[in-house]
Order: C-alpha cells, then sequence, then structure tokens
C-alpha cells in the first residue's frame, strides 16, 4: 500500500498495492456512487488518482 499520504498525482499503478481486479473493483464502486459508466476503453489511461477524478466526472449521468 502507499506509506503517507495519497494526492491527485499518486500513481495508482506504481505507488499502490492496487492490481487489477482492485482497480475494476474500485472504478465499479465510484461509478455507481456517482452514477456514471466510464467506457471500458478509457480505464487503460486512467493513471493517477486525479485521472480517476476526471473520467467519473466527465462521464456522470444526467
Amino acid at each position: 500500500m502507499v506509506k503517507g499520504e495519497l494526492t491527485p498525482e499518486t500513481n495508482l499503478r506504481t505507488e499502490t498495492a492496487i492490481d487489477s481486479m482492485g482497480f475494476i473493483y474500485i472504478m465499479s464502486k465510484l461509478e455507481g456512487e456517482y452514477h456514471a459508466m466510464v467506457p471500458e476503453e478509457e480505464w487503460d489511461s486512467i493513471i493517477t488518482l486525479d485521472d480517476v477524478a476526471a473520467a467519473i466526472l466527465r462521464h456522470v449521468k444526467a
């Protein structure tokens, strides 16, 4: 896991112990919480926490 604080620039792939299943779980929970649907094609470009937030905000269903 990450030592210290998470920041918007935290790299989920290299600075955390989140594996691919953990990433899917996190994205699914956030999509449900915020009524968003991020296309799986975009998931490879999500690297930082800031990327996660931006993707969720881009795809919030009105």
